[in-house]
């Protein structure tokens, strides 16, 4: 989970959370092979869709929200999308190739009572995709940078405001817009973007920089340095992770001489590099990071470019390099947060080739050994009672048990499948104050739900409320 930074009102937002993830004792890190919630970065899918389906819009990005969560993600990364053209700077409130903000929303309400973390990722794309978004730079003072930046304000204002009704817990705000954030030109007007999404949501909030970007010059002083800025975000498409040689011969997964391989030119990276950096912003305080997005295609050398499309298809080497980075990230959940991979499969995102799914059925077959090895490395062991796959059996997933009672929904944790029953509650209370480093201990008495809502959490409450107070 992210700290939150810059106001009262949102530090103390955080407090009550941090108080109540604190009843239970995470799992200690170790095992390099086995994720371990509350100790690991959280580790979930972006969900993006460039189509507008008018009245099923909200359905089909609920059903995309189920879907991520049914495979055993408890992270989600959810955009939004709008268009601007490029000559005029004018972006449009609406398109046939965007989803409405109302979808948005229907996403953003779906993950939370799933009991999923949600961060809001807006994008800003040029009309008919003429050209990347990084590459957009107008010229400061023109009639189209003034066009460009009261619609993106607008924007990213309307945006918050969706994130913070559905309790979104963080946003993003930008998207690899590479060239105006080097232009110093602009930083006046990032820091009134800033300041219109801070006044709107109260959740943690970063930017989605590049990797061949985010430690900028220009990028710390228009963004970093801002004091509502809560953490570093990284698209980590990162390069030569491993020798072009290495790859060739990295054979079939799991080949476990190439995997360490992986994992030491990330280690390289995080401890050499994205760390050292983190922690110097500041003035020496640092931010945590999270890789807002992360990816690898299924060829052959992806280790060496992450979205290389050419060459023989390996999705051997695209699973082996995914098990390289989540070792080389085991235990630096307190620095790094959280990874989303880039993306998961849903309508409207066109055939792309970065498609994931974790069962049959998805438009990119090849990635689908990747779909089903993250899957199981996120969802096994289940702790019963632990709805929300956090790690520990507490008060948050009794939120998620209530808002799902009789639906059919598959809940982490769940003795009864398909279903939200009360045998779920029975579940929940005999494993009450459980961890998964003590699944196999006896079960911790839960004291009466009644006595239990209306007294012990209100005294913690309480508690957290006067210690986070300003």
């Amino acid at each position: 989970m992210l700290r939150r930074r810059s106001r009262s009102r949102r530090r103390t937002a955080w407090c009550l959370v941090a108080t109540l993830a604190a009843l239970a004792t995470p799992a200690p890190a170790g095992d390099r092979t086995v994720y371990e919630p509350g100790v690991d970065p959280a580790i979930g899918f972006n969900l993006v869709s460039w189509w507008n389906f008018g009245g099923s819009g909200a359905t089909r990005w609920r059903d995309a929200v189920r879907n991520v969560h049914a495979a055993g993600f408890t992270e989600v990364s959810i955009s939004p999308v709008r268009y601007a053209n490029p000559s005029t700077g004018v972006i449009a409130a609406s398109s046939q190739r965007g989803p409405e903000l109302s979808h948005i929303a229907a996403g953003i309400a779906e993950a939370k009572g799933l009991g999923m973390t949600v961060t809001v990722n807006p994008f800003v794309e040029m009309e008919n995709f003429a050209f990347w978004r990084g590459e957009y730079d107008p010229t400061p003072g023109s009639a189209s940078w003034d066009a460009f930046w009261d619609g993106y304000t607008a924007y990213l204002g309307e945006v918050a405001a969706v994130a913070q009704a559905n309790g979104a817990d963080a946003m993003n705000i930008g998207t690899e817009l590479k060239a105006i954030t080097r232009n110093s030109g602009n930083n006046e007007r990032w820091g009134e973007v800033i300041a219109t999404v801070d006044a709107a949501f109260d959740g943690a909030l970063g930017y989605a920089a590049n990797w061949d970007n985010y430690r900028h010059g220009n990028l710390n002083n228009a963004i970093w340095s801002n004091p509502a800025i809560d953490y570093v975000g990284i698209d980590a498409y990162f390069r030569d992770t491993t020798t072009a040689a290495e790859s060739d011969a990295s054979g079939a997964d799991p080949n476990e001489a190439f995997i360490a391989k992986v994992e030491a030119g990330w280690n390289t990276r995080l401890d050499d590099e994205i760390l050292p950096y983190a922690r110097s912003l500041r003035g020496g305080d640092g931010l945590p990071v999270v890789l807002t997005e992360v990816g690898y295609l299924p060829y052959n050398r992806t280790t060496v470019n992450p979205q290389n499309e050419s060459g023989p298809l390996d999705s051997d080497e695209q699973v082996m390099a995914f098990k390289g980075l989540v070792r080389a990230l085991d235990g630096r959940r307190d620095e790094l947060s959280a990874i989303h991979v880039w993306q998961w499969g849903m309508d409207g995102s066109g055939g792309s080739k970065w498609n994931v799914a974790a069962s049959p059925g998805g438009d990119q077959p090849n990635n689908l050994p990747l779909g089903e090895w993250l899957s199981s490395f996120v969802s096994a062991p289940a702790l019963a009672g632990d709805f929300n796959s956090d790690g520990a059996v507490d008060a948050a997933d009794y939120t998620v048990w209530r808002d799902n009672l009789g639906s059919e929904t598959a809940l982490p944790g769940d003795t009864t499948p398909g279903s939200v029953t009360a045998a779920d509650y029975d579940v929940w209370r005999s494993n009450f104050g459980t961890s998964a480093a003590d699944q196999n201990a006896a079960n911790v008495a839960a004291p009466e739900p009644r006595a239990f809502l209306t007294i012990g959490l209100g005294a913690v409450l309480f508690s957290a409320a006067r210690g986070c107070r300003a």
